[in-house]
């Protein structure tokens, strides 16, 4: 087989084997391009999901400040509350009766003594009873005091502790989601760093598969060159033997023509190609 032949042969399986590789150097970086688009999409949403998480580490932080705030006021106001139990404990054991209707027979009486006139005996009776109840209006009065302040001081004992509840369940309800927030984190680190080593992976390969590719455009090329000098050779040769051939043809001709020979059609023809 010729030279020129052999190249031809190197140079369709040069060109079938480039355009496999070329093909799968495409595919490649399909695939590279949809694995690049995913991580983008993981990047987005990390970033999201951190934003979220420290969103709700900062709430969490507040309402666990919020929440020391309340519990302090539930100390503060448990020994309130226990101090005006005791105060109520060691107030008398009078029969309770509203100091107001008291302070107004009080009234009443003193009045009496002032407008009416009556018995000394009488008068003096009735001064020992306005005394009996401004007594009695002192003993409920401060009863009463020490009852509203109990009343109060377990109401507010009762709303502080119910702000204190509130508040530590919102926080465990926000830490429940910044866990969860902070487990859907790892799972998509996770999912990134196989992603990024399956990036890096697909990389290196297409980047073999190029250099191969520049290899064999390149020994394609020195290919194309030599089957291009091998077919000039040809032609060349071929332009030679035809010279050759016409330049003898052209003496059998001249020969004829001195001993006056019959010439024939392609000895006319030969003759004339030997003069052009």
């Amino acid at each position: 087989m010729s030279e020129s032949g052999s190249n031809g042969g190197n140079l369709k399986e040069s060109f079938e084997k480039f355009n496999s590789l070329r093909e799968l150097e495409k595919n490649l970086f399909q695939q590279l391009q949809a694995i690049r688009a995913k991580i983008r999409q993981l990047v987005s949403k990390v970033q999201s999901l951190r934003s979220e998480r420290e969103t709700l580490t900062s709430e969490v932080k507040a309402l666990k400040q919020q929440r020391d705030v309340f519990n302090e006021a539930v100390k503060e106001k448990s020994q309130s509350r226990k101090e005006a139990e005791e105060k109520n404990k060691g107030a008398s054991d009078t029969e309770y009766q509203n100091p107001r209707s008291i302070k107004v027979l009080i009234d009443r009486l003193e009045r009496k003594i002032e407008t009416e006139a009556m018995p000394f005996t009488k008068e003096l009776g009735l001064r020992k009873k306005i005394k009996e109840l401004k007594n009695r209006y002192s003993q409920l009065a401060e009863k009463y005091k020490l009852t509203q302040e109990l009343r109060k001081a377990a109401a507010e004992f009762r709303e502080n502790k119910q702000q204190a509840q509130d508040v530590h369940q919102e926080v465990q309800e926000k830490a429940q989601f910044s866990q969860a927030k902070y487990e859907e984190l790892n799972k998509l680190y996770d999912e990134l760093k196989a992603l990024r080593k399956e990036e890096k992976d697909k990389s290196q390969e297409q980047a073999k598969f190029k250099a191969e590719l520049n290899e064999l455009r390149k020994h394609i090329d020195e290919l194309k060159k030599k089957e291009k000098a091998g077919e000039k050779e040809s032609r060349e040769r071929n332009s030679q033997s035809f010279k050759e051939k016409v330049r003898q043809k052209t003496e059998e001709v001249e020969e004829k023509i001195k001993a006056r020979k019959k010439l024939r059609m392609e000895d006319i023809l030969a003759f004339q190609a030997g003069n052009n």
